[in-house]
């Protein structure tokens, strides 16, 4: 029997803005990280140094869909989540201390 389709919200617990990411990874890191602002075009300038410009071009509008719409998670989508994971989703800063702490000991 072929099994059904689904579609996930990839959301968590948090409401992020970019200086509460910011924030975050300057706790996670030790070390102050500033938010560069909402200027995409410069991003998927600066991007292009690194990815090929159709994935610049991509992360750009993704990132615009954020900045207007968000990523916020519905109490629906975090029951959801948490049937699915069998466990609250983690938090942002969860995620990234455990991918500080990883790069620390890579």
């Amino acid at each position: 029997m072929p099994l059904g389709r689904e579609t996930y919200a990839l959301v968590g617990p948090d409401g992020l803005t970019g200086e509460s990411v910011a924030a975050i990874w300057s706790e996670a890191l030790g070390r102050a990280i500033r938010y560069g602002g909402d200027d995409l075009l410069v991003t998927e300038q600066r991007m292009k140094a690194m990815v090929p410009a159709w994935h610049a071009l991509d992360l750009r509008l993704m990132f615009s869909r954020y900045q207007t719409e968000g990523a916020a998670a519905t109490a629906d989508d975090l029951v959801r989540l948490m049937k699915l994971l069998g466990r609250v989703p983690s938090s942002y800063a969860a995620f990234a201390r455990d991918a500080a702490a990883q790069w620390a000991n890579g």
